[in-house]
């Protein structure tokens, strides 16, 4: 489990709880320099208001799974 420390070292929550190692918006198009050809298919951009995970210990389930117990708001949650 030592050697996944660094992965948990880049996980971000956002406001609503929910973890990963990065989360992305759906820019509008308006937003964007816009390109005639693309106007179907979305665009994305990296959300930077999100905060580090503070992740306080790395499980191996039987099945293979690595849980991550992560405090947030006072609480722990595995995840």
């Amino acid at each position: 489990m030592m050697g996944l420390r660094w992965y948990a070292r880049r996980l971000r929550i956002d406001e609503d709880g929910d973890v990963a190692d990065e989360f992305l918006d759906e820019v509008s198009p308006d937003a964007t320099t816009s390109m005639e050809d693309d106007r179907s298919l979305p665009r994305f951009e990296v959300k930077y208001s999100t905060k580090p995970a503070k992740v306080r210990n790395l499980a191996l389930l039987p099945n293979g799974k690595i849980q991550h117990l992560v405090e947030y708001q006072g609480k722990l949650e595995w995840l």
